[in-house]
């Protein structure tokens, strides 16, 4: 969810805010600071949407926060309310940035349509749910576009922000980190919804890589990431393996976590007939690497973890690729129906 910050040093006026927004069914939550430099620390830890803030309060006032935001962090727009609203300070306000100036007193309604406003801005280039980061970006990058695009990690619900002018990819946001580290974590993410605006208020590259580049290293971390975790589960399903038989007479075997080949000619026969039982299956790590190619071709392309691959060798034999702690190879006739064979095992 969109998480708005409201900056008053008032608690009088941050109450007014957190109870109003209550009668309303907004598409948000909501935090309050009361200073600038309490807000910058919730920005810096935190992914902000909008932040909405007073102009005359001690120490840091609304116009210094104003600037500030706009050169540590150009994707939040702001609101300034205040009471003190003559033109010159409206023109200053709007000058650095400021993108509604509501004067006090006003109405819950007005600010939430403030805010409801801004948030429509944020996809006013297009919105699109369910996909992989990577390959989508590559396509602004084609196209040259200049844009600020905000993704939610579906899985995790983290948000971030990708800035790119004339398709070149400029800076990137997480919440408690910016820059290229930023961005691989987000192109790390499998699943994501995002919103592209046609605006970036970014004015310099503070990134200066290639994006494909970028792309590939953020491939190698989270495959890096991946080994780690699978270390420990191939770790601990080793350990039981080796366990004596309990009083229950169960031994714990690696079968447990990889088909056995009585087992994968068992599903085969049962779902698709004898007549399309693999001809042979190899197991000894030699098909390892190809699989892995498969997996970092489907990471490239963007779609998605590869879960069964196939290898036309131009002869009278296919193969059909099934992961797991050593690739099984099923070699497999040419007439049997690779469609339905691969169906089986990618489930």
């Amino acid at each position: 969810m969109k998480k708005i910050l409201f900056v008053d040093d008032e608690q009088q006026m941050q109450q007014f805010f957190l109870e109003g927004i209550k009668h309303f069914n907004v598409p948000f939550e909501a935090v309050v600071a009361d200073s600038g430099e309490r807000a910058l620390k919730i920005v810096q830890k935190e992914f902000v949407s909008v932040v909405i803030t007073d102009l005359k309060m001690p120490r840091m006032d609304g116009l210094t926060l104003l600037r500030k935001l706009k050169l540590g962090y150009p994707e939040i727009p702001v609101i300034i309310i205040s009471a003190y609203g003559n033109d010159k300070i409206k023109e200053m306000a709007r000058k650095n940035g400021a993108l509604f100036f509501l004067e006090k007193p006003c109405a819950i309604e007005k600010i939430i349509g403030a805010i409801n406003a801004t948030l429509k801005k944020e996809s006013d280039g297009g919105s699109m749910h369910g996909i992989t980061p990577g390959m989508f970006l590559q396509l602004i990058e084609m196209e040259e576009k200049t844009c600020t695009v905000r993704l939610v990690n579906t899985l995790t619900n983290e948000q971030g922000v990708l800035f790119f002018i004339d398709g070149n990819l400029c800076d990137a946001g997480i919440a408690g980190s910016r820059g290229i580290d930023a961005a691989y974590v987000i192109f790390g993410w499998n699943n994501v919804s995002l919103s592209i605006q046609n605006y970036c208020g970014l004015k310099e590259n503070r990134i200066n890589s290639d994006l494909q580049g970028i792309l590939l290293e953020a491939m190698r971390r989270k495959d890096e990431e991946e080994e780690k975790e699978n270390e420990v589960i191939w770790l601990d399903t080793e350990e039981e393996a080796v366990e004596e038989k309990t009083g229950t007479g169960i031994t714990h075997t690696e079968e447990e976590v990889d088909l056995s080949n009585e087992e994968i000619c068992s599903l085969v026969q049962d779902r698709l007939g004898r007549e399309c039982l693999p001809e042979d299956i190899v197991s000894d790590g030699s098909w390892d690497s190809t699989f892995n190619e498969m997996t970092r071709l489907g990471d490239n392309l963007g779609t998605g973890k590869v879960k069964v691959g196939f290898v036309d060798t131009g002869s009278s034999h296919n193969y059909i690729l099934v992961p797991g702690r050593q690739t099984k190879a099923l070699a497999m006739n040419r007439t049997c129906p690779r469609d339905k064979i691969m169906d089986l095992f990618s489930r």
